[in-house]
């Protein structure tokens, strides 16, 4: 935050205060709304998983009764079907993580990108020097890092959010 205030001593590293102010509400955004479309694949991921379990003790427990009605092929396609299922619904869960993850980076790397130009374009005219750019790229670095931890502590307060909602 010093470093952002220290910025806005300028007219042009006003800029800069608005470029990380910028690209820290939209990855906490982005991250908020994807975080509530994968709680709910996340939640059928459960489900299916809950259903296998079920099939699979159902087959066990009754293993007198389907052995007796020869209903093995029977047991087998259904335990196949909730494998299926669970795998189907796994892969949508890494699947919208891995989505969450490239657009989380992809609005920190336009903000990089457009706060480097700028900051190459002042070094350019003789505005700053290299060492401003070099400590730009330091600060953003660092800002990317503590982005991250607080996305971590933001989707674990969820988590424990969903969880206490839960039957």
């Amino acid at each position: 935050m010093r470093y952002i205030i220290t910025l806005s001593d300028s007219a042009v590293s006003r800029y800069y205060a608005l470029i990380v102010a910028i690209v820290t509400l939209c990855y906490l955004y982005i991250t908020v709304r994807m975080a509530q479309w994968r709680a709910d694949i996340r939640r059928e991921m459960v489900n299916r998983s809950r259903d296998e379990d079920a099939v699979k003790n159902d087959s066990m427990v009754a293993y007198e009764t389907v052995k007796y009605f020869n209903a093995e092929g029977y047991e087998f396609g259904r335990y196949r079907d909730a494998v299926r299922a669970y795998q189907r619904a796994e892969y949508k869960v890494l699947f919208s993580l891995n989505v969450m993850n490239v657009t989380q980076n992809l609005v920190f790397t336009i903000g990089l990108v457009v706060a480097c130009f700028l900051s190459a374009w002042q070094v350019s005219t003789g505005q700053t020097s290299v060492g401003s750019f070099v400590s730009l790229l330091a600060y953003l670095a660092q800002l990317q890092v503590s982005i991250i931890d607080h996305r971590i502590s933001i989707m674990t307060i969820g988590v424990l959010i969903e969880s206490s909602r839960a039957p």
